[in-house]
């Protein structure tokens, strides 16, 4: 039972060790305004970069493929910085 246990704690650390990684190594993207998008993922590993929502498709040029009802769809999706400096796809 001791030893039932002890494995227990063992993969309840290691199970916290990931958790945390996993939530360090996320890139919050952010509207133009400067509200998050918590749907939205980076579209690159750099570090400042375009990103779209996880059901659509990130394309070269910056914009985001939607994947609805609606049919083919484009769209700006938001950013990993904040501000909106380079990096950031803002035609406009």
């Amino acid at each position: 039972m001791a030893r039932f246990t002890a494995t227990l704690r063992l993969v309840a650390t290691l199970l916290s060790f990931c958790a945390i990684g996993v939530r360090c190594q996320g890139r919050t993207c952010y509207a133009l305004d400067g509200t998050e998008y918590p749907h939205d993922v980076p579209c690159t590993n750099g570090e400042v970069t375009v990103c779209c929502n996880a059901k659509d498709i990130c394309m070269s040029n910056g914009l985001c493929y939607l994947q609805g009802e609606r049919g083919s769809v484009l769209s700006r999706g938001s950013c990993t910085d904040k501000n909106w400096g380079t990096g950031c796809f803002a035609p406009c």
